[in-house]
């Protein structure tokens, strides 16, 4: 006969709880990223103006730079669909 399974509140609490602090570390690690990137593409900016490159392009350089490091982009770029699957 087979048994009904009941989930353990206290296990389910547990669960949710662990989620969140994944999901809240994983937003800190992302905003961290980007803020890197962020900073990376102004240093390069300015480093090619010093260097000599024209303004515009120096600017249309790290600009690119910063699209690349778009989360959004990248989980499309691994989903295919263009969809981020927890956000419908």
């Amino acid at each position: 006969m087979p048994e009904e399974t009941r989930e353990d509140p206290v296990n389910v609490v547990i669960v949710v709880a662990k989620a969140l602090w994944l999901a809240t570390r994983l937003l800190f690690v992302l905003m961290r990223f980007k803020r890197k990137a962020k900073r990376a593409a102004r240093n390069f900016r300015k480093a090619a103006i010093k260097g000599g490159m024209d303004r515009k392009l120096a600017a249309q350089f790290s600009a690119q730079y910063v699209e690349f490091a778009s989360i959004r982009k990248m989980i499309k770029n691994v989903t295919g669909d263009g969809k981020i699957p927890f956000l419908g």
